[in-house]
């Protein structure tokens, strides 16, 4: 999905990628927002901390359209008490010239990113050589019981978590709503 709206993800959905020949299952979250009220906000955040849980690594994707956030703070700092392999993915640098807004995230304390389009494919085979060259795959696997890594992906609504789901897994596998979830529930 590629929607300048937030919420239109909401649970954990599931694909297989398929890289140089070795598998992992990925795992689309809702993401991550400000604590609120929220009934629906609060259902997507269980569901990202039990994606966090089950996963053997994290693919923690932030905004570059939108800058460093206070939330992406709160999940990168979360992502690392996960002692679990994290990689630190700037999603919308979508040219050359939009590079320079990935320097901004180094205020975290983060050392490698991986600049990335989702949604025009920019990036995408640099980072998928690092996840499968950092993670110990299973070779020739064809299902989803002989993979044996599952990686989550967070970051905060909007992001681009599920274009980025999309691209790795090679197919449009997770479909949203137009409208985001504050306007479901009226």
């Amino acid at each position: 999905i590629a929607e300048s709206t937030a919420g239109v993800t909401r649970d954990r959905l599931y694909g297989l990628v398929d890289w140089d020949g070795k598998h992992f299952e990925l795992i689309d979250t809702g993401g991550v927002e400000e604590a609120g009220k929220d009934a629906l906000k609060t259902s997507m955040q269980e569901q990202t901390e039990n994606a966090l849980e089950e996963a053997d690594a994290v693919i923690v994707l932030l905004d570059g359209a939108s800058g460093l956030h206070p939330v992406d703070r709160e999940i990168i700092n979360r992502a690392r008490a996960l002692q679990v392999k994290t990689f630190f993915v700037v999603n919308k640098i979508d040219s050359a010239k939009r590079e320079d807004r990935v320097f901004e995230f180094y205020e975290a304390g983060i050392d490698q990113m991986y600049p990335v389009s989702a949604e025009h494919g920019r990036g995408i085979g640099e980072l998928l050589d690092a996840l499968v060259a950092d993670l110990p795959l299973t070779a020739n696997a064809a299902t989803s019981d002989a993979t044996n890594i599952s990686m989550a992906i967070v970051g905060r609504p909007n992001a681009g978590k599920s274009s980025l789901v999309n691209r790795l897994v090679g197919e449009e596998r997770v479909v949203g709503r137009q409208e985001p979830h504050d306007a479901v529930e009226r």
